[in-house]
């Protein structure tokens, strides 16, 4: 879920193309935006941030966040659990209603989670050993064309029009907070399969069961209504949003001065001007960002040239003088104040891993290795461009290794087709369970794009959700930690921090924490309260 589980920013103006506000003067309007896009619309195939944060607006599952900040039941009245922790059985709300007027059902349950398997998307692995551990998801996704027998062995069983059962092949102790991920939300299957290819691509399109009813979209701006079909006692008192995609920071920062948007993310050096201000949120964020190596990469495959490379870079330095103090140093793959123990302990507490900074050393591991050669490296990036290029200013000093920076669109789907030494990589975990900035490292999942492989580390994430009491999992987690750290599969660099302008007419924004760190920015707008 790359996850990183989930920050974006919003921008909008007062008028969206076809249509103006000028007749919802008495609405309760909130205007957002982002420098993002969104790529679909449909939960099945959502792999991006912004995609996720607008599904959330107008889909829902059977858990999310409510406005204590906890995972608890959204459209699921009841979840009962078999004694042995692998058979759950969840009834869906009698009120839950698709905005056509449909029930929800455990029909639209069992299409949506068939239907993301059998297309392979982006996010069907939570489905297997690396999510929920549901019963034959495993081989269904190692098949690159699922067949409709396959399908019919996952074991998610319809028992009434509003009760279906799920069997795992292991207990999983995170359980309801996987399950508030868009890939489990239910999809009203007669309405999907009569839009065919069409579904999610227009509002005709497309239907909601949550807070809002999607009203107009173009190619960077939409509209959500509220859902008067909806019932949530808890909700806020938004009943319009406007949003814009593909804004600039510059631009989100003179319409938010203007009174024309009320909430957008800003980069460090902007924020600096609002520093003093009421209006500047600063939030510390689980999101690590990596310098990832490909280990198929004839130079990359040495462990002295990895080790060399992470000893170039002098990351007190990074943070104190390039991010100015708002990030902080990493000790490890999994980031600080995270995953407690029984004893109220984090993993970085217990594990720390010290990433020293010394040319010299660096330059000797590089003479073993490359003798007198000298070599260039492509290092490719998307975002934090401030790091990139520290690193290669770091990294050229070694003399034997040069980098060359390749900016890129999109970080993610770069790497699933491109061949690639480094790449500056970021992940945000979606549940408060520090074993998923692992699995992003077990052989064959669909994220490792270093392509990293030790039959130890496998063994040792695979032993994590498997019933295990929270002290056995603790360790776990720390051993399979140490194996990459030893195997330098990834080169930690910064935990970021992220900041953002919220307008003072917002009273109270909903938000989702994650670990000890909350995550400021929502993933729905479910909760939020404007004067």
């Amino acid at each position: 879920m790359k996850i990183n589980k989930l920050i974006i920013s919003v921008l909008c103006f007062l008028t969206l193309t076809g249509c103006t506000v000028k007749n919802d003067s008495s609405k309760k309007i909130l205007r957002i935006a982002t420098d993002k896009t969104i790529k679909t619309l449909d939960s099945s195939k959502a792999n991006d941030d912004t995609s996720y944060t607008v599904i959330r607006m107008f889909t829902e599952g059977l858990y999310d966040f409510n406005r204590s900040h906890e995972i608890s039941k959204r459209i699921a009245s009841k979840h009962s659990v078999s004694s042995d922790g692998l058979t759950h059985t969840f009834t869906i709300k009698k009120s839950a209603k698709w905005s056509n007027g449909d029930d929800v059902t455990a029909d639209d349950f069992i299409y949506a989670w068939k239907r993301a398997l059998y297309l392979h998307t982006p996010n069907s692995y939570y489905f297997t050993s690396a999510g929920i551990h549901l019963k034959g998801a495993n081989e269904i996704y190692q098949e690159s064309h699922p067949s409709i027998e396959s399908l019919n062995q996952l074991a998610i069983k319809k028992i009434t029009s509003k009760k279906f059962r799920i069997t795992l092949t292991e207990k999983v102790n995170e359980l309801s907070y996987l399950l508030s991920f868009p890939v489990f939300y239910p999809i009203n299957h007669k309405f999907a399969q009569s839009c065919g290819s069409n579904y999610t691509t227009q509002p005709q399109y497309l239907l909601s069961n949550s807070m809002y009813v999607l009203k107009n979209v173009s190619k960077n701006k939409l509209i959500l209504d509220h859902n008067k079909k909806y019932i949530n006692k808890d909700a806020g008192n938004v009943e319009k949003i406007l949003f814009t995609m593909n804004q600039s920071s510059s631009q989100s920062i003179n319409q938010f001065k203007q009174n024309k948007i009320d909430y957008t993310q800003i980069d460090l050096k902007q924020a600096k001007s609002f520093k003093k201000k009421d209006v500047l949120i600063k939030t510390d964020e689980n999101s690590m960002v990596y310098l990832t190596p490909n280990f198929n990469n004839t130079y990359l495959k040495d462990k002295n040239i990895r080790k060399a490379i992470s000893l170039a870079i002098n990351r007190n330095h990074l943070v104190e003088n390039v991010l100015d103090g708002n990030a902080y140093v990493a000790t490890g793959i999994i980031p600080l104040n995270y995953n407690y123990n029984k004893s109220n302990r984090p993993i970085r507490s217990v594990n720390e891993h010290n990433y020293s900074y010394s040319i010299k050393e660096s330059k000797k591991l590089l003479k073993k290795s490359l003798k007198k050669n000298k070599i260039t490296l492509e290092l490719v990036y998307s975002n934090n461009s401030q790091i990139a290029h520290y690193l290669k200013k770091s990294i050229d000093k070694t003399k034997l290794l040069k980098i060359r920076l390749k900016k890129v669109s999109d970080i993610d789907e770069y790497l699933k087709t491109h061949d690639f030494a480094l790449a500056l990589t970021s992940f945000k975990p979606s549940v408060n369970n520090s074993v998923e900035f692992l699995n992003y490292l077990k052989d064959g999942f669909g994220y490792n794009y270093g392509h990293y492989y030790n039959k130890q580390f496998d063994s040792l994430v695979s032993l994590h959700d498997t019933g295990f009491d929270e002290d056995e999992r603790f360790y776990i987690t720390i051993a399979a930690e140490n194996q990459a750290v030893e195997d330098m599969a990834l080169i930690p660099l910064v935990q970021t921090q992220n900041f953002y302008l919220m307008s003072t007419k917002i009273q109270t924004m909903g938000d989702n924490s994650i670990g000890h760190y909350t995550t400021f920015v929502p993933d729905n707008f479910t909760y939020t309260i404007i004067k």
